[in-house]
């Protein structure tokens, strides 16, 4: 059951879940997430594909001897532009691919276009649907995203943009994600507490639904609702929910409860949960 004092997209029901149909655009565009990024080992993909993950080059200056390593012409980068803008980032990655593989030097030029293959990946992860029972494909677009952006220093949306667009979508472990870079960046509004109750949301639907999985990992789960239980508390959110799910599931004593995930809002700050006496959980 998401958590319906936090939660404000469609009400879901996990048994009676369908997962909308993949459409041939979006399973394309999937295909260039998973193979134009660099550092996404093991994906097999066509040559063709392989090939494009090898033109994305480190965005730092390539020295070619009597190479222009300034600016191009704006005209290279423009249609690939157009064609993100439009949706259609399977041919905005391929288009930015093929133009890199003729280019020599124009180190701002090929840093756009690698930009633009990042951001064709980035929409394609958001455009997937939720995969409550396969634990393994949402953490693996969660990976993706930390791989992403630590490969590109400019994309198009930034952290909290992506959390919130991957929670609507009921995407948590992607959403965690994000809602954890922009917390590490300094980006995240500590005092905002919509934000951090969207936060500690996240953290407590994704150990739900990491329980309700075909593969349940109760240690995991349980964790996850701590923290969220942890990080509401610690802000005087509501909490109710997690505290219901832990005891149902654990007992009322905080004391049998596994510690607090190790979500970076909860770093350097001790989670003490239930009344006088109660354990410090957050890194027992």
């Amino acid at each position: 059951m998401i958590q319906q004092n936090v939660y404000t997209g469609p009400t879901v029901r996990l048994k009676a879940a369908r997962l909308r149909p993949v459409g041939g655009a979006t399973l394309i565009a999937m295909g260039v997430a998973l193979t134009v990024i660099i550092g996404l080992a093991g994906v097999w993909a066509p040559t063709r594909m392989r090939q494009r993950t090898e033109l994305l080059s480190p965005l730092t200056p390539t020295p070619v001897l009597g190479a222009n390593l300034g600016a191009c012409a704006a005209d290279q980068t423009a249609a690939a532009k157009r064609l993100l803008e439009q949706g259609q980032w399977e041919e905005a990655a391929a288009l930015s691919a093929d133009e890199l593989a003729q280019l020599v030097g124009c180190y701002e030029t090929r840093r756009v276009l690698n930009e633009i293959i990042a951001a064709a990946a980035l929409e394609a992860l958001l455009a997937a649907p939720a995969s409550p029972g396969d634990s393994h494909a949402e953490d693996a677009r969660a990976a993706q995203y930390r791989a992403l952006r630590g490969q590109v220093t400019a994309l198009p949306l930034t952290d909290l943009q992506i959390a919130r667009r991957a929670y609507d979508a009921q995407q948590f472990p992607l959403a965690l994600a994000a809602f954890e870079q922009a917390w590490q960046r300094g980006t995240f509004p500590r005092d905002n507490r919509v934000l951090v109750q969207r936060y500690a949301s996240t953290l407590y639907n994704r150990g739900v639904w990491l329980m309700q999985g075909a593969l349940p990992n109760p240690e995991h789960a349980t964790a996850l609702v701590v923290a969220s239980l942890c990080l509401s508390q610690q802000y005087g959110l509501p909490s109710d929910a997690s505290q219901a799910w832990l005891t149902a599931l654990l007992g009322p004593d905080p004391e049998t409860w596994p510690a607090a995930y190790p979500t970076p809002a909860l770093a350097g700050r001790p989670c003490v949960l239930g009344t006088a006496g109660a354990s410090t959980l957050a890194g027992r």
